[in-house]
């Protein structure tokens, strides 16, 4: 009868813990992707930062859209960063977040239709023209 009612009372405790944990997962994948997460997001591309400081990347264009159809908006950016020179915005993204709330990028089918991008050498571009600003 106490093994009964101790392993109830467990298993309570688990049920709170693991519903206060997914609510809190939930609370940060519902939260609008602001141009900082975006900057961060931008310069950790890769195993060293590009841009020595956040200052050097500017978001150039960033509307917001449910691409993915879940009820959560991604953010599509254009940006510039410190390795851009006078080229132009060199970033053409949509970012999400993933299921532990940090925001990525999303990935875009290929000419071919492959699932992503990875191992592809053809890219689609996403939209836009490498001389958008040059009237």
């Amino acid at each position: 009868m106490r093994f009964g009612i101790l392993a109830m009372g467990l298993t309570s405790i688990l049920f709170v813990g693991y519903g206060i944990m997914l609510n809190g997962q939930q609370k940060a994948r519902g939260k609008k992707i602001t141009e900082e997460e975006i900057k961060v997001a931008i310069n950790n591309r890769s195993d060293v930062d590009e841009c020595q400081n956040l200052d050097q990347i500017q978001i150039d264009h960033l509307e917001y859209h449910d691409f993915i159809g879940d009820g959560q908006e991604e953010a599509v950016v254009v940006a510039s960063t410190c390795m851009t020179g006078t080229a132009g915005p060199d970033i053409h993204a949509v970012y999400k977040r993933d299921a532990n709330g940090r925001v990525v990028e999303l990935p875009f089918r290929n000419v071919e239709g492959d699932p992503s991008f990875k191992g592809s050498v053809r890219q689609l571009p996403i939209f836009g023209n490498a001389l958008w600003n040059r009237a």
